[in-house]
Formats: structure tokens, sequence, C-alpha cells
């Protein structure tokens, strides 16, 4: 049996509604954990992140929401608007939610991607780690509104996402963006995974828990990336589906980081000079 659009709707708004929910819990438990360890150490938490994490999240609550609209509008409300029914309504490109839960995707993608690399930047402190990453954040912004653009633009009844010019842009944003998540991962795991040796050696705080995190929500994040990517390459409505669950993975993703980093780490007494132990703390603060 074919995975027909308006099967796709149903089940993609049920996945992420799913996935929205699990990333609204981690949200409380990782402010939670922030605000016992500041109180704890007497540290100050890192607002700026907290700020971040919010906005990711009234993406993806917005982004919730528009899908909602998007199944009750195709299933209910404009199920006869068009002569094949909701497979029709779900097929538009230019279809007005299905344009703004793409913008909300765009701001989103940017959003996190962004805050990877500075977090990237932090831990390495070189502009020079940084600059392909950087110039590949600008590309997908580029790419993306270009296919937003593209989409809006599609008369009604011209085809699907597949078989017109915005497939192109859309195969590009998938590539570049997981191109560029898979590379800032790698480079800050293996940052935290190198200051983590050091402190090892001083027995102070191990790091290992930020840099098992750090390679889960990445791997997470790409899996899911490479997914949607291979469906829209095979052109199947399951791309769809994908899409719809990765605006709160994306979000899940700075909770998740940002509550291994403010938990607790295991120490030991040493009489060793506490350089690489400052940096070890500087990288959990900034992961945070």
């Amino acid at each position: 049996m074919a995975l027909t659009l308006d099967l796709a709707a149903v089940i993609s708004t049920t996945l992420e509604g799913v996935f929205y929910g699990f990333s609204v819990f981690m949200f409380g438990v990782t402010l939670y954990i922030l605000k016992q360890n500041s109180r704890r150490l007497d540290r100050r938490v890192n607002y700026r992140m907290v700020a971040v994490s919010y906005a990711l999240l009234v993406c993806s609550t917005a982004h919730m929401i528009i899908d909602i609209v998007r199944v009750c509008n195709g299933l209910v409300y404009k199920r006869d608007t068009f002569p094949r029914g909701p497979v029709s309504f779900f097929s538009q490109p230019s279809e007005t939610t299905f344009i703004a839960k793409n913008i909300v995707y765009l701001f989103q993608t940017l959003l996190g991607d962004g805050v990877l690399i500075y977090r990237c930047y932090v831990v390495w402190q070189s502009w020079l780690i940084v600059a392909f990453p950087i110039v590949m954040w600008f590309w997908i912004g580029i790419v993306s509104a270009i296919a937003i653009h593209a989409s809006a633009t599609v008369p009604e009844g011209a085809g699907t996402v597949f078989l017109t010019q915005v497939g192109r842009w859309i195969t590009a944003f998938y590539a570049s963006t997981l191109a560029t998540n898979f590379l800032v991962s790698i480079l800050l795991g293996y940052k935290i995974w190198i200051t983590n040796r050091r402190t090892a050696r001083l027995r102070e705080g191990s790091l290992l828990t930020v840099v098992r995190v750090v390679a889960d929500a990445g791997l997470l994040y790409s899996a899911t990336l490479t997914a949607a990517l291979a469906c829209f390459v095979q052109k199947s409505n399951g791309q769809y589906i994908v899409l719809d669950i990765v605006t709160p993975i994306i979000s899940l993703r700075s909770t998740w980081l940002s509550s291994a980093s403010g938990s607790p780490r295991r120490t030991a007494p040493s009489t060793t000079p506490r350089v690489a132990s400052t940096s070890g703390a500087i990288i959990a603060e900034t992961v945070a």
C-alpha cells in the first residue's frame, strides 16, 4: 500500500506531537538541572543558552500549531476545494500553511546550527576552525530562502515538490545542513574528548558524559537529516514525516546538550595545577 499524502500528514503530525512532548519535558528537566546546580555550585546560569532554548521551543510550538491547522484544513475544512480532495491539498507546494511551516523550520535550523557553531568556536577559541561551518551556515540560509520562494511561486496544480524546480533546492538544503552538523559535531566532540584526557590525567572532573551526549545528539540529528534526504531523492512521501519530526529534534538536541553539561561530574582531589580542570569547566559551561 502506497503512502498517500493525506495519510503521511496524519502520521507526521502524530509523530511530531510525540517528539514535541518529549522536547518540552527535556526542556523542563534542563531548566531544573541548571537552576539546582547554579545554587549548589554558586555558578551563574548561561542565560544566553537558556534564551536560545526558549526560542527553539517557541519555533517547535509554532510548527506544531501550523501542522495541526494544516491537517484540519486538508482533511476537514478544505477537503473538497481540490478535484482529488485531501491528496491534492497536501500536494500543493504553494499552499499557505506549507510555506509558513517551512519558514519556521528555516528559522529554527539557522538558529540551532548557529548555536552549535558558536559552541564550537568558544570551545576551540579559533575562527579558523569554524570558518568553513560559518560559510556553510550562510549558504544554508540562502539555499533555504530560494527554496521557499520557489515553492511559494509554484502555480496551483503544477505538481508536488518532487516534480518542480523546488526539488533541487530542497536537496541542496538537506545535504548542506547535514554536512555542516556532522562536521561541527565531530569538531566539538573531539575537542571535549581531548580536554577530558588532560583532566583525567590530573584526576579532575570527567567530561565523558558531555562527549557522549554531543555524539548521541549529533548522530540523532544527522540520522534524521539523512533519512529526509534519502526519502526526498527517492521521491517518497515519507520525507514529509521525517521533515515534521526534525523541528522538535532540533529543540531536543539543544536541551540535551545543556542538561548533560549541567549534570554533576565526578571529581577527585588533586595537588596538581588546575589548568586543565579550568579548561574543562569552561567547556562544560559553554556547552550548557
